[in-house]
């Protein structure tokens, strides 16, 4: 008993000692001036690091949600933020100030899009968006732009299923974009949300409710360090050995499907376009994950429309168009998304005589 209780009092001393190493180590520069991977830890550890007063999330403009995690904020008055853009929500949250009532006008068909920070259009003004250009594209259809930024699929589900379907549109339109693909595997991206996993094939939703920034602030310092230490190893062995990628692709192609099914509950077509973003953006020929992953997704879900703005990007750079390949889409890039969006809804006539 005396050797076992040596032994004890060992293990707690060295899980003491690494605990106290794993806090020192977090707290350098290397580590916390900066968040080195795209994973749970490093996004939460720089929410808790930059997290300061008021009731914003991560960005300004956007606030607290249960459900999701955040959303924007509503009824935003034409602030004009750093970066030159002119930013306004309506009093859903939703980009833009044209207020969209859930009953529906006679006669009017209506587009629903869904989506992350590209469709909402972050670093470009209300007009500029490529939802704003379709509306003057198509200007007899009614289109309500539900992107939302640093959303994952997941998010865009939850959206859609809350708030989305109140507005019986006839098309739901997702603007897919590659890199959303990790944020599924997430419940700390900007901040905490929720997550679906899989278990026996079917999505279950798991991280719900999203506590509040308060609750998370609060109990903080009683995270063990020891255990995001051995989260952030997993999640590297789960890079290296390809799993990250398994999962992510069986969680997207799930959170697709249930998307579609929510937008034929409501008698709305699904459609999913794909977005090129950052590199995609300089020509560079090959297909990448994403649109490899979509393309195998649309062929075993034939019920989906899908198509890819691609295309028309590539048109527009051999035309002497360029594009920024850094950060988020400029107004040119917007414009031929504007473009390829609503050629693809024409010819399939997807809108009626729109």
């Amino acid at each position: 008993m005396r050797r076992l209780g040596t032994y004890l009092v060992h293990l707690v001393l060295l899980v003491a000692s690494l605990e106290v190493a794993c806090r020192l180590g977090f707290a350098l520069p290397y580590f916390a001036d900066r968040r080195i991977f795209h994973d749970e830890l490093s996004w939460r550890r720089a929410w808790v690091r930059l997290r300061g007063p008021g009731p914003e999330i991560r960005y300004g403009q956007d606030v607290y949600d249960t459900t999701k995690g955040w959303k924007s904020r509503p009824n935003i008055g034409s602030v004009r933020r750093a970066d030159g853009a002119v930013l306004s929500t309506n009093s859903h949250g939703l980009r833009g100030s044209t207020e969209h009532p859930y009953e529906r006008r006679s006669g009017l068909p209506r587009l629903l899009l869904v989506g992350d920070s590209f469709t909402f259009g972050e670093g470009v003004s209300d007009a500029e968006t490529y939802a704003s250009q379709l509306q003057r594209w198509l200007p007899g259809v009614d289109i309500v732009n539900m992107g939302m930024r640093g959303y994952g699929h997941d998010q865009m589900l939850i959206l859609l299923r809350e708030e989305g379907v109140k507005y019986a549109p006839d098309v739901v339109l997702l603007g897919f974009v590659g890199r959303d693909m990790s944020r599924n595997l997430l419940a700390f991206r900007d901040y905490a949300k929720p997550r679906f996993v899989l278990r026996r094939g079917a999505l279950a939703l798991t991280a719900s409710p999203v506590p509040p920034p308060e609750m998370l602030l609060q109990w903080d310092w009683v995270r063990p360090r020891l255990y995001d230490m051995a989260s952030l190893v997993g999640q590297v062995v789960s890079e290296q050995t390809g799993l990250q990628a398994r999962e992510e692709a069986a969680v997207t192609a799930a959170i697709l499907a249930e998307i579609a099914r929510v937008a034929e509950r409501i008698r709305a077509v699904p459609v999913v376009a794909y977005l090129p973003v950052g590199p995609e953006l300089s020509g560079a020929p090959g297909t990448l994950a994403g649109e490899r992953f979509l393309s195998q997704f649309c062929e075993s879900h034939r019920e989906v429309r899908c198509f890819s703005t691609g295309p028309r990007f590539t048109e527009a750079l051999e035309s002497g168009v360029r594009f920024s390949a850094q950060g988020h889409w400029d107004a040119a890039a917007h414009r031929v998304a504007a473009e390829a969006i609503g050629s693809y809804l024409v010819r399939e006539h997807l809108l009626g005589a729109s």
